[in-house]
């Protein structure tokens, strides 16, 4: 992806990567009201998975700038409401904002939620949800569209991309980030 953007814009790309495997935008929220809960077994503390992002955005931003931030998730909120999804994914748009001091920080949101061989409605319903109701948050990729076997790994989960997988997902990044949303959404 960041070659494919290098070669449309003719500008540097940096991708600071925030993921914490395995995590949901539940844990997110979690974290960022304080709230323990147990992933993997063990209770994590210490504002994770969250902290991730609130780090690159306070000491890596003010010097690099930012055009956005990507957000593929979806798959481990498979089970939960539509509500609720839209709750954990506002909350975290709007601490991002709160901790980058931008207060018009863009959003990319990918359509995600394909785990286990399907798709869930609640998931896909609540990202474009807080797409078509958050300021200047933008519809990414729809990952979950044609969900071609070669795309997934059969061992262990059917979650994680192969290399093929990987190469579409970078294709489908690459048509989203836009001349319409360069545009529209305001650096920092």
């Amino acid at each position: 992806l960041g070659e494919s953007l290098v070669q449309k814009l003719d500008v540097p790309v940096l991708f600071y990567s925030a993921a914490f495997g395995g995590t949901n935008m539940e844990q997110n929220y979690k974290a960022i009201k304080g709230i323990p809960f147990i992933a993997f077994e063990n209770v994590v503390t210490n504002g994770m998975p969250y902290v991730n992002l609130k780090n690159a955005l306070i000491r890596y931003v003010p010097t690099t700038g930012l055009r956005a931030i990507l957000a593929l998730h979806g798959e481990n909120d498979v089970g939960s409401s539509k509500d609720d999804v839209v709750k954990y994914y506002q909350t975290t748009i709007e601490q991002s904002r709160l901790d980058a001091n931008q207060p018009t920080l863009p959003w990319m949101v990918a359509i995600s939620s394909f785990k286990g061989n399907r798709v869930d409605a609640n998931v896909t319903n609540a990202q474009r949800d807080v797409i078509a109701t958050t300021p200047n948050v933008f519809q990414g990729p729809n990952l979950d569209e044609n969900p071609d076997p070669a795309f997934r790994n059969p061992f262990p989960d059917l979650l994680h991309y192969t290399a093929a997988g990987q190469a579409e997902m970078a294709r489908r990044w690459n048509r989203a980030l836009d001349s319409n949303f360069f545009a529209l959404a305001p650096p920092i």
